[in-house]
């Protein structure tokens, strides 16, 4: 988990944190907006679908057992068929994420469609979304995780 961790120093030098960039590139997406004459400025927001921090959660869980069809000891490289494309769980975590932020309502309960992934283990999944869309905890044991994308390292207080 150290790489989810490192400093981003806005250098090219290999160094990055991936829970901070999509924050630190929002706010300036919306300070190059706030320069822009007030007609020529989007009418909606600008939104950051934490899809790292949802699978940061996953990652926790499917270390502790916690996640159904994973042993102790897994990690959320169980989430992609060669280490770029997700399988079919990981496919879910995001679309859940991306639903719950673009429709900003919960994805409990939202049916499993085309994905391969079982029922028990998408109600899971949609669980940890939500919460951590929120900004919610989500704990394993005596080991709570809370991730809150509104605290991620580099976010800014903007909605």
């Amino acid at each position: 988990n150290g790489w989810l961790h490192g400093l981003y120093t806005g250098a090219w030098d290999q160094s990055w944190d991936p829970r901070a960039y999509p924050y630190l590139l929002r706010d300036a997406v919306l300070a190059d907006l706030d320069a822009r004459p007030i007609d020529r400025r989007p009418v909606t927001p600008v939104e950051v679908v934490p899809v790292g921090d949802v699978f940061l959660a996953l990652d926790t869980l499917m270390r502790g057992g916690g996640l159904d069809g994973f042993e102790a000891g897994s990690e959320v490289w169980d989430l992609y068929t060669d280490g770029v494309h997700f399988n079919g769980t990981g496919q879910y975590a995001a679309a859940m994420a991306y639903y719950a932020v673009l429709f900003d309502e919960s994805p409990v309960g939202l049916p499993v469609g085309r994905y391969t992934i079982t029922q028990k283990r998408a109600a899971q999944v949609q669980a940890v979304v939500w919460a951590v869309v929120n900004g919610g905890g989500i704990g394993h044991g005596a080991d709570a995780l809370r991730v809150t994308p509104s605290t991620a390292p580099g976010s800014s207080d903007r909605p």
